[in-house]
């Protein structure tokens, strides 16, 4: 059975290795020793700061006393392999615990290279996102607001339009239709920006902010079939409420409030 456990050892896409008390290698399997540039025949004996050098041995040497205290260790560390390549490296330490007495440890290392360089990658896509969100916001939202300014100037002091319902209804629309893309503005900006929010969560008036939602997605026909009743307050990310309520609120069958979004 033996060989077929060196086997099992050997095969598994992980480093792995035994340590005595007095820091001393008693086993490492493949993946350790290629990851070191050791031989299976240097390792066993070597003391643990000639493996891991005088750099990463004195990062390790908290977890090293702890887990020999009988406290397991779990930990992230940045390392060169053998290659001189950087690698990102989570550590396990493993206390071998006989009869109450701890007689050395296991090591088990992951590699989360490509992990964490597929974080990094999106992070900085992310950014790049952010980027042009706010840019893009900026040359549609102008456009918009003055749609908005216009329509009303129109509503507001041309007779034709004051006199004319069917007139100051369009008008009406052209409105409600730039305040709507002005919603969807401030929704892709917080689109772009929700994987990397940090945002604390706020006090948050639902009654106001569904008001303040419907007066911008819909028209006053459409508001007069609402009924709103108390919805109290929440702990939230304000945005992201209104982000939610902007993209519901328009395609709601019926809006009958009750406390709670009932209808959804």
């Amino acid at each position: 059975t033996q060989p077929a456990v060196r086997a099992i050892l050997d095969n598994v896409p992980a480093m792995i290795s035994y340590w005595d008390r007095d820091l001393r290698n008693r086993l490492a399997n493949v993946g350790y020793q290629e990851f070191f540039g050791k031989t299976a025949g240097e390792l066993p004996g070597m003391h643990l700061r000639d493996v891991l050098g005088e750099e990463l041995f004195p990062r390790n040497a908290e977890n090293v006393e702890r887990v020999l205290a009988g406290e397991r260790q779990t930990f992230e560390r940045t390392s060169l392999d053998a290659g001189g390549v950087l690698r990102y490296i989570e550590v396990s330490y493993v206390p071998d615990i006989v009869e109450g007495e701890v007689l050395g440890f296991f090591a088990l290392g992951t590699d989360l290279t490509d992990h964490k360089e597929t974080q990094l990658g999106l992070r900085s896509a992310l950014a790049d996102l952010e980027q042009f969100s706010a840019v893009a916001a900026h040359d549609l939202r102008n456009p918009l607001i003055g749609i908005v300014g216009y329509a009303d100037l129109l509503a507001l002091t041309v007779p034709a339009v004051q006199d004319d319902p069917k007139t100051l209804g369009m008008v009406d629309q052209i409105r409600a239709s730039a305040r709507h893309g002005l919603t969807l503005i401030d929704n892709l900006l917080a689109y772009s920006s929700v994987a990397g929010s940090t945002a604390p969560a706020v006090h948050v008036d639902l009654d106001e902010l569904v008001a303040r939602v419907l007066r911008d997605v819909l028209d006053d026909a459409d508001r007069s079939q609402v009924t709103l009743r108390p919805l109290g307050a929440v702990h939230a990310d304000p945005v992201l409420v209104r982000n939610l309520l902007s993209n519901l609120l328009p395609h709601a069958p019926a809006y009958v409030w009750d406390g709670v979004m009932s209808r959804f």
